[in-house]
């Protein structure tokens, strides 16, 4: 009750009329959700905590190659929307580009473009170099060896070097 008549400390007689008028809460406070894309995480909960809305952050993390680690890439709801007292929000922040491992395959003896296709199936956007080496046990166009050899930890964008024999 945030207020009533008679008034507090009135005298009423027994069948007078009380009005009290009967709070409907706080005004629910309502704003639209920033931009928050590409901002560090702290600086991004930061943000949403000085709207003193009670909001429940969630954080996500997920491989991007289009930002740095620890930057926003998403929100749920977006920019734009509006946020009501005690609505969720869900940062996606940067895990960095997503780096997969295999094994570097056999590739000794193949032709420059089969070693080449051999290591494109691979999945892993390699940077493959060539350089002619002399071998006379290797036929000219052939794979001599590979750096990294056969069998060692191969990763996402890492440099391959694959020695071609020259005859």
């Amino acid at each position: 009750i945030i207020d009533q008549k008679p008034d507090v400390g009135d005298n009423v007689v027994k069948g007078t009329e009380l009005y009290a008028t009967v709070s409907l809460g706080k005004v629910p406070t309502v704003v639209k959700m920033d931009n928050l894309v590409n901002m560090d995480e702290t600086s991004a909960k930061n943000l949403l905590l000085s709207y003193d809305m009670n909001l429940n952050i969630v954080i996500e993390k997920e491989f991007s190659e289009d930002y740095e680690v620890g930057k926003v890439t998403r929100t749920i709801p977006e920019m734009g929307k509006e946020l009501r007292e005690n609505d969720n929000i869900v940062l996606y922040i940067s895990a960095g580009p997503e780096i997969n491992i295999s094994a570097m395959p056999n590739v000794v003896n193949k032709t420059e473009a089969m070693a080449r296709n051999i290591l494109d199936s691979q999945k892993l956007d390699l940077d493959i170099r060539v350089e002619e080496v002399y071998d006379s046990n290797v036929e000219k166009g052939s794979v001599v060896k590979t750096d990294p050899a056969s069998g060692e930890q191969l990763k996402t964008g890492q440099k391959v070097v694959l020695y071609i024999s020259k005859g």
